[in-house]
């Protein structure tokens, strides 16, 4: 049998994958809360800098959402690697079991 020496923890796995899913929760707490303070409102807002700094603002809004999104999406596939891991490790070990007939 070839030892590759390439263990899998699934438990740990899907422990990590679940804090992954959980850090981009600040995030888009912080996001949520700040959103309407990111912007330059009454007269200020007709100025140039105004307006810039509103589109860095909403750049900035895009730019973490994505970020929090693509990280969460990286829990989730750890989960799921986690779980695929598991099922297949099950099954070959049932398919050895049965084939040495007990």
């Amino acid at each position: 049998m070839l030892d590759t020496g390439v263990q899998v923890d699934p438990d740990g796995l899907r422990k990590t994958g679940s804090a992954v899913q959980e850090s981009v929760i600040p995030v888009r707490d912080a996001v949520g809360k700040e959103d309407g303070r990111l912007f330059v409102t009454g007269p200020a807002s007709e100025w140039d800098t105004g307006r810039k700094l509103t589109r860095t603002a909403l750049r900035w809004i895009d730019y973490l959402t994505d970020l929090s999104q693509r990280v969460e999406q990286f829990g989730t596939d750890l989960v799921r690697d986690a779980d695929d891991y598991q099922a297949a490790d099950e099954q070959s070990a049932a398919e050895i079991y049965r084939g040495t007939g007990r």
